[in-house]
This record gives C-alpha cells, sequence and structure tokens, in this order.
C-alpha cells in the first residue's frame, strides 16, 4: 500500500479519483481532483483535506481471464 500524501508537501499532478483524508472528522474518502477546483466530491468542494493517496490498481481475478 502506498503511504499517504501531505497537501503541504505535494498535490496530484493528474486529474483522477484519490484516497482522501479529513483533518476535521478523520475520515477516508474518495475524491476528484483536478487543479481548477481542488479536491470534489459529486461536484461538492471538498475542505479540510490533509492527506492523499493513489487508489490501488484493482484485483485481477486470474481464473476468468479469457
Amino acid at each position: 500500500m502506498k503511504e499517504w500524501i501531505s497537501v503541504n508537501d505535494k498535490l496530484p499532478e493528474k486529474e483522477n479519483m484519490y484516497i482522501v483524508s479529513d483533518e476535521r472528522t478523520a475520515t477516508v474518502m474518495i475524491g476528484w481532483y483536478s487543479q481548477q477546483r481542488g479536491f470534489a466530491f459529486m461536484e461538492r468542494p471538498m475542505k479540510n483535506i490533509t492527506h492523499w493517496m493513489p487508489l490501488p490498481q484493482p484485483p485481477i481475478d486470474k481464473t476468468n481471464l479469457i
């Protein structure tokens, strides 16, 4: 698993979905990041985000590969 990245150290370089942590509620959630709008969820800005990390790759079920 990747390490948490502080928003004070670095922001994502690409627009994409990320795992984020909110300092106020100490919750972990998924958010969308864009350089113009910052982090958002369902088109609503996410405030108080302190840390983020890329999503892991989805699991691969090797038994059902064609």
